[in-house]
């Protein structure tokens, strides 16, 4: 059955929200104005999300808690069923149960697809759904990046907040026990974060060359041209 809409028209910038909004699981308007409907106003936006709603394609949320009360958007399944799904779904998740965290990741992976030699980039949501290969790395991201001549997938990962030592443990030894990733991308909102991770990777591998190269969160939203930095202060640069 032809699925009704009331109202308005789909266009392909809708079916772009639909497929995004399932890739992030939630977003703001301002969000969304920035990665999909970049050529009409931020009113103009709330007025297509709210006839998207009406139609039960999208379900608007608001914390106050959450960015002063600002509302966020998510996808229903609904519209999963009838414009995103592909018939091979390994797992279906539409909604975030780590708001404020997924968001900046919404923010870092629009970042990312700013840089000159990104290629690809899969959010986590993107990968458990149907990548059977990569989806136990559990990791926030993938990009496919092209590091001098070859394109190389890197896994990202976001650190919002420190945690005890016996949980960055098995997290670092994930990836060093996996040889198909010679190198990681981790950001994080403090400098002690980063410290102790790099700390514990030093101490647990004694390497000469660190699979983890890491930035600060801000600083990686601040410049231009971003410099991620290991432990032996070997850098890997991204520009626009």
């Amino acid at each position: 059955m032809k699925l009704k809409i009331h109202g308005m028209y789909l266009d392909d910038r809708d079916l772009q929200l639909f497929r995004y909004l399932h890739a992030v699981k939630v977003a703001t308007y301002g969000q969304i104005h920035r990665d999909i409907y970049t050529s009409i106003g931020l009113d103009s936006v709330g007025g297509r999300i709210r006839k998207l709603e009406d139609n039960r394609l999208l379900e608007a949320g608001r914390s106050r808690l959450l960015l002063n009360g600002a509302r966020t958007v998510s996808l229903t399944r609904r519209a999963f069923d009838n414009f995103v799904k592909k018939g091979e779904e390994i797992q279906i998740e539409l909604k975030s149960d780590a708001i404020q965290h997924d968001l900046v990741l919404v923010d870092i992976r629009h970042r990312f697809s700013l840089f000159q030699r990104t290629l690809d980039y899969q959010t986590e949501n993107q990968i458990q759904t149907w990548d059977l290969k990569n989806r136990s790395l559990n990791c926030d991201a993938m990009m496919l990046f092209q590091l001098r001549s070859t394109p190389i997938q890197i896994p990202i990962e976001y650190e919002a907040s420190l945690k005890k030592e016996d949980r960055y443990e098995p997290f670092l030894k994930k990836y060093y026990q996996n040889s198909e990733f010679p190198l990681i991308l981790l950001l994080a909102d403090t400098q002690l974060i980063l410290d102790k991770i790099v700390k514990l990777e030093k101490e647990l591998f004694n390497w000469d060359k660190p699979k983890f190269f890491y930035q600060l969160k801000q600083n990686f939203f601040k410049n231009e041209v971003c410099h991620f930095e290991n432990g032996n202060q070997s850098t890997l640069t991204f520009s626009e």
